[in-house]
């Protein structure tokens, strides 16, 4: 009989942005390797994806980050996998197989400030202690640790006693559902930036707000994407400034974005990987980026990089992609080529090959 190796999919659905893509390229295409020496179990919220015949995808109602998924051990613990694969830190305490897991970043462990919750005071302490607790055994119990780059590799190394041959870095890909592109119910700028992400605090956005009419010098707009409904405060403010924003778009929307867009532009402090990036890379369009250790390694240090507080840095970093554009658009066409999920999906089955060792 095959071995089993049971996934921890609860991030299938749309609605967790990059969680959801990473989760479904991977199993995609972990689904299009033949031949494969095992058995699998999606553990999913709800949905009920069709994948290949030694799949085998289970639907709970258990949601992520809750205190009730510490009972998915149970479950577990019922199928009897020879490896569990955590696509995130978040985990049961007790799970009695071994894991390996995702951890796509250490974000938190660098902007725990709670205004980026909503939940009150006394709950964001509960759910920081919760995030301590699992992240750590996470890291100290698992057989293997995935990273999406070198970056994060460095900050777990940096951060805590963790041998570096134990850390995997396994690059993420690009993953659309739909070859469909259609434009955003609202009007689009001619010519504009893109900034597709959340707005936590790490994305540093206000940054973006406060150079508007330094952009606007150079005869570009702003276009603003977020996964999420936006504050009426933020919703306010840029609307006051005039800058395009959009939410809870469509799949084809977003690309449409992307295929119009003159660059794109991201001011972050910190990521793990920098995955609407790499969608711009897709699309072979220029990457504007913060001067930070994921963006430079994901394009290999050959885009344009300012500092994320400086709005000089940011106008010379313009005008220098004004003047060689056509030489940046080149660049990301043959960077586009490192990021694809078959890639990511076949290193992380030899990893799996590794650990149980068929």
């Amino acid at each position: 009989m095959k071995p089993l190796i049971l996934i921890d999919a609860r991030f299938w659905s749309a609605v967790n942005g990059g969680l959801s893509k990473y989760t479904q390229g991977l199993i995609y295409n972990l689904a299009k390797i033949k031949n494969s020496p095992f058995n699998y179990i999606i553990l999913t919220y709800k949905e009920r994806p069709l994948l290949a015949d030694n799949f085998q995808v289970i639907p709970t109602n258990v949601p992520h980050y809750s205190f009730s998924e510490q009972a998915l051990f149970l479950l577990i613990r019922r199928y009897r996998p020879a490896l569990v694969h955590y696509l995130h830190f978040n985990h049961p305490l007790f799970t009695p197989t071994p894991f390996i897991v995702t951890l796509h970043d250490l974000i938190k462990d660098y902007f725990p400030q709670p205004k980026d919750t909503s939940h009150n005071f006394l709950m964001y302490k509960v759910k920081r202690w919760g995030y301590t607790l699992t992240l750590k055994n996470a890291l100290y119990h698992s057989e293997k640790i995935i990273t999406p780059t070198q970056a994060v590799k460095h900050q777990i190394t940096s951060s805590y006693p963790i041998p570096k041959d134990k850390i995997i870095p396994i690059y993420e890909g690009v993953f659309f559902k739909t070859q469909k592109v259609s434009p955003p119910s609202q009007p689009v700028p001619s010519k504009y930036l893109l900034y597709v992400g959340s707005l936590y605090q790490h994305k540093n956005v206000n940054f973006l707000i406060k150079n508007i009419d330094l952009i606007r010098q150079f005869g570009l707009n702003l276009v603003m994407v977020t996964p999420k409904t936006i504050s009426s405060e933020l919703k306010e403010k840029l609307r006051k400034e005039k800058i395009s924003f959009f939410s809870q778009l469509k799949e084809s929307q977003l690309k449409y974005l992307y295929k119009n867009c003159y660059a794109f532009i991201s001011p972050s402090f910190m990521e793990g990987f920098g995955l609407p990036a790499v969608e711009a890379l897709f699309f072979n369009k220029p990457t504007l980026l913060s001067n930070i250790p994921a963006f430079r390694e994901i394009t290999h240090q050959k885009m344009l990089y300012f500092s994320p507080n400086s709005s000089q840095d940011l106008q010379t970093k313009l005008k220098q992609l004004i003047q060689n554009y056509s030489f940046y658009e080149k660049v990301s066409e043959n960077l586009k080529n490192y990021f694809d999920f078959h890639t990511t999906a076949v290193k992380t089955h030899q990893l799996y090959r590794e650990i149980i060792r068929v």
